[in-house]
Parts: structure tokens; sequence; C-alpha cells
């Protein structure tokens, strides 16, 4: 009798082609609703209907073996909520990342965490303008934690130093992005959900692939000293910043002390 792992691999491979042809059909979608919606001002760039399509092919992505393609889709679904507009170049950046998943899906296989991270890398980031674009030598701070008022209060200070910021408020997708696209820095929030800022720095350090990434901790004024003990039991070499008015000085310290600038 096939095992259920069989039975699993066979339907998926029975169930690609279709996927495959969901993909490029969304992805034609995708590509009008923004062209006309460059055309339309008084359309909000968080619209329902394309971030519906979006978020559907970055479910699926993942069951059927395309990850990077599920990356490059929530980055996505990021950057039209952060551009915030329509504009030439916001077009142009939704399109390059449009493009990218096509090129996945025409190939029929992902291509794999080192192509993977240079796709990433490749694409324009979340404010798209030449002066801004994601170059190869850009770094990238990725971010594990809610998506709330404190993130956009230390985005700035974490862009002002010359990062790209991607952000992940699941902390296992936050891992698994971690370990598939290895940034040059992660910052993880204290609370995040069913796990938190302690566990996840853990689980990360003790990964061969993420293990030499440095890391830090962000923690409310009230929190640090716990959390940095809880960290020093660890086996230490993880930072505790903290949140609020002492982020930036915190942030600034902790990156010369990691050698990261």
């Amino acid at each position: 009798m096939a095992s259920d792992h069989t039975i699993d691999a066979d339907l998926v491979a029975e169930l690609l082609p279709f996927f495959i042809d969901d993909v490029i059909e969304r992805l034609g979608t995708v590509e009008e609703m923004v062209v006309r919606f460059s055309r339309e001002t008084e359309v909000k760039p968080d619209s329902f209907e394309l971030l519906r399509h979006v978020h559907s092919i970055k479910g699926a992505a993942a069951s059927f073996g395309f990850p990077t393609i599920a990356l490059i889709a929530h980055h996505l679904e990021d950057y039209i909520i952060a551009t915030g507009n329509f504009r030439e170049s916001a077009v142009e950046g939704i399109l390059e990342h449009v493009q990218a998943i096509a090129r996945i899906v025409e190939s029929r296989r992902d291509p794999g965490s080192d192509e993977g991270r240079r796709v990433l890398k490749s694409l324009p980031d979340f404010h798209p303008s030449p002066a801004l674009r994601r170059t190869a030598a850009q770094k990238t701070v990725l971010f594990i934690g809610p998506r709330n008022i404190q993130l956009r209060l230390m985005e700035p200070e974490i862009r002002a130093t010359g990062f790209r910021l991607v952000a992940l408020s699941n902390s296992f997708q936050g891992i698994e992005s971690a370990i598939r696209t290895r940034p040059d820095l992660i910052l993880i929030s204290n609370i995040i959900d069913i796990l938190d800022g302690v566990d996840v720095a853990r689980m990360i350090r003790v990964c061969e692939m993420t293990q030499s990434i440095p890391l830090i901790v962000v923690a409310s004024k009230l929190d640090a000293e716990p959390v940095g003990a809880r960290l020093r039991r660890q086996g230490g070499g993880i930072l505790v910043v903290r949140k609020g008015e002492d982020f930036a000085a915190d942030f600034a310290k902790a990156l010369v002390a990691l050698d990261v600038v």
C-alpha cells in the first residue's frame, strides 16, 4: 500500500499544471489591474481584489514546491501597501515582482535557496526610486515581529543606515525566510506569536545555515534586562535593543558591536 507521503506527492504532481495555469492567470490579472489603477487616481493601493490575487499565489506556492514564489509574493504584498500609490515608479516595481514570479513559473521549478536569494536581492525596495533601488551590495535587515506602530517608528532608523527592510509577522515564516534568504541582519521582536523573540533567535542561531547571521532582539525598556539574561543563558552573542526613544542609540551601538556596518 502506498504511503501517505507518496499519495500526497502524487496528488501535488497531478495538480501542479492547474497551479501553474492559476498563477499565470492571476499574474495577468494583477498586471492588468495595476496598469488600469495607474490611470485611476482615486483607487487605493491596498485594493482588496488586487491583494487577494497576490495572497492566493503566496498561499499555494509553498505547497506546490515553489517557496521562492511564496517569498516574492509576500514581498509584493508589502510592497503594494508600502508604496502607497500607483505612480509610474511604483507600477514598474510591482511589475518587476510579477515578472520574477512569471519566470519561475515558466521554468516549472523553484530556483533554490541561492538563486532565490539573488532574485529577491534584485527586486526593488518598498520605496521605488532610482536612488533607492536595491543593489547587490545593499544589506538587508529581516524584521520578525508584528507590523505595528513600533515597526513604523523603527523603520526610518533602519533605512537611514542604508539597509533594505523586509518584515514578516509570523515567527515560523520568519525563520524559514532567514534560512532561505540569509539576510545580513535579523531583528526580532520579543513579542511575536506562539514563539517569543528569544525562542526565535535561539532557533535561528542553532541552524547551521544561519548561525553566523547577526541577531538582535527588540524589547521594551521594562523587558530588556530579563530578555538579555535569557539570551546570555543561551550562550550570548545576541544583542538586545530597546524600543521607543532608546531605539536609535541602541541600534547604532548594536550595529557597531556586531560589525554590521
